[in-house]
């Protein structure tokens, strides 16, 4: 819990230190994207998280034929229903609400932005999915499913013009794994 804490915490600091700075793309301004999308692009978040899933499927089930976890002891600790439930909530709300909104703020709203005006559409959301895999370097094992979250939100954010859907498509991922590490840990003490 500590270590999401701090995760967070540094999440918006740095968010805070590059709208501190001001970076300008050009046109005028960093376009962070907080205008609201069209109604259709919600039901397209739904699509765009299948394909995530997916991939976290396939790579889960790679993984598991090669006798690795796709996450670490201390992640998945960090939801297990047989703890501290203050702890438990608080670890909920970091990773399903507050991480993808600081991540996607941080990512898709300021570095994509300045990416895609330097770099094109498609080079600055492939690279803004590699730094994002990058940054989560601490969990190895879940890097690629990772890019491939980056990939959804950075066509998410550029195809709608809003940031809001790649922050639901994160906040439905995140939420789906806390899930299912929390259906884990109640089968662990079950079983």
């Amino acid at each position: 819990l500590v270590a999401l804490g701090a995760a967070v915490a540094g999440e918006a600091l740095a968010a805070a230190f590059v709208l501190g700075l001001a970076v300008r793309a050009p046109g005028g301004g960093l376009r962070l994207g907080l205008s609201s999308p069209a109604p259709s692009w919600w039901l397209r978040v739904l699509g765009v998280e299948l394909v995530v899933i997916a991939a976290g499927v396939a790579w889960a089930g790679l993984l598991s034929w090669q006798g690795l976890a796709p996450v670490s002891q201390e992640v998945a600790g960090a939801f297990d229903p047989g703890g501290d439930s203050v702890g438990l909530m608080a670890a909920a709300v970091l990773a399903v609400l507050l991480a993808p909104l600081f991540e996607e703020i941080l990512f898709r709203g300021m570095v994509q932005s300045v990416g895609v005006a330097r770099l094109g559409r498609t080079r600055g959301v492939v690279l803004t999915a590699l730094v994002f895999g990058a940054m989560h370097l601490a969990e190895p094992m879940s890097v690629p499913p990772l890019i491939v979250l980056g990939l959804g939100a950075g066509w998410l954010r550029e195809a709608s013009g809003s940031l809001w859907p790649a922050v639901l498509l994160h906040v439905l991922n995140n939420g789906l794994a806390a899930a299912l590490a929390l259906a884990a840990g109640a089968a662990a003490l079950a079983g």
